[in-house]
């Protein structure tokens, strides 16, 4: 069992020591892209294609009801 101490917040799936939880690095990040939220909430979500960012993107085209 690992044991990780965490003075702020502790990433429960990266055990990542951070300030805020919507600061938590994605657990696959050569696969996953992370994109905040505005309500101080973050989603890794897997990449959506050859450019970076291209996955944000995506979501906010869906946000605005165009995907």
């Amino acid at each position: 069992m690992v044991i990780a101490h965490c003075t702020n917040y502790l990433c429960p799936d990266t055990l990542a020591c951070v300030h805020f939880p919507h600061h938590c690095p994605c657990p696959h990040p050569t696969h996953e892209e992370k994109f905040e939220l505005a309500d101080g909430k973050a989603v890794c979500i897997s990449k959506g294609g050859f450019k970076a960012g291209e996955a944000a993107r995506k979501i906010e085209l869906a946000r605005k009801g165009l995907l």
